[in-house]
């Protein structure tokens, strides 16, 4: 009779228990810690973006829920994936707890930025690693053309960008108007990235091109070119000049040995806007025309 009562008490406290765990499936998270949604998010989104991997695990459990459903955000203005935010606001955990759930690591959002791409911009470098080493797309580019290693190296992220030198990231892809990975480190003064990618063999030649009102025919910048006119806005003797000194010197003799010899060329003459421009400034003495200062950041 005992026996009885107690299988039957259990019984009923089991599927009290099961009762109490499908409302909790419905009406959303309420364990610890609890969820901020500062953003009135979905709580699996909010979840993400805080890094709360309790409440991350117990949407991941729930039947026929799928982490690659895109939601709302009040962060981004857009939807996005629980694997987009958690990279880019460097929560580790919860990145290796959506991946092993099976996360689409290429998931990008409106813009075409993927997961890895945030998390290079923002410096998360064990995130990276982790979705390098998922498989994910080294090279896949926003619409500007902007990729991982690009975004990095414009925003000094030197391990990032060690990382994905490492993995195999193409060093000379370039934005539409020429932009380089190397070109931004170049121009933003980032000595360490530009001397990674210099000897990781990205190449130096590859010039942005800018055309507008106030240039004459199209107006031509390397990395090194475009390291002297940054050089030109710091302070004497400060130690961002010092920098832009350094950055010269490593492009300078990078620039030599990847240009084919030529008669007469320069890296002067080569940055310089096109001779057969209808507004040329070619001399009559036969010297090169002055090169133009970029203000262009």
């Amino acid at each position: 009779m005992k026996t009885g009562y107690t299988l039957g008490l259990f019984h009923r406290t089991l599927c009290g228990f099961c009762l109490l765990m499908a409302l909790a499936a419905q009406a959303g998270w309420e364990g610890y810690p609890p969820l901020q949604n500062r953003y009135k998010e979905h709580e699996f989104l909010a979840a993400c973006r805080e890094g709360n991997c309790p409440a991350v695990n117990f949407y991941l459990e729930i039947d026929g829920f799928n982490c690659n459903e895109e939601h709302n955000s009040g962060l981004v203005h857009e939807a996005v994936t629980g694997l987009y935010i958690a990279s880019q606001e460097g929560h580790t955990e919860a990145v290796s707890t959506l991946i092993a759930a099976g996360a689409d690591i290429d998931r990008c959002c409106r813009e075409g930025e993927t997961p890895l791409y945030v998390a290079s911009q923002n410096g998360h470098t064990k995130i990276v690693k982790n979705l390098i080493a998922a498989g994910a797309d080294l090279d896949r580019s926003w619409r500007e053309g902007v990729t991982p290693l690009s975004i990095a190296s414009q925003n000094g992220q030197t391990e990032v960008v060690r990382a994905l030198v490492a993995a195999g990231a193409d060093l000379d892809r370039s934005c539409p108007e020429g932009t380089t990975s190397l070109f931004m480190a170049s121009q933003n003064g980032h000595a360490e990235i530009v001397r990674m990618l210099v000897e990781a063999g990205a190449n130096p030649s590859i010039a942005w091109c800018f055309s507008g009102p106030r240039c004459l025919g199209v107006s031509r910048r390397t990395p090194l070119t475009q390291a002297k006119n940054m050089k030109l806005f710091t302070l004497p003797r400060s130690a961002k000049r010092r920098t832009y000194s350094s950055i010269i010197s490593m492009l300078s003799q990078a620039y030599s040995h990847s240009r084919p010899p030529e008669k007469n060329d320069t890296d002067h003459q080569t940055d310089a806007p096109h001779l057969l421009s209808a507004m040329s400034r070619l001399s009559l003495s036969g010297k090169p025309p002055t090169e133009e200062l970029s203000i262009f950041e």
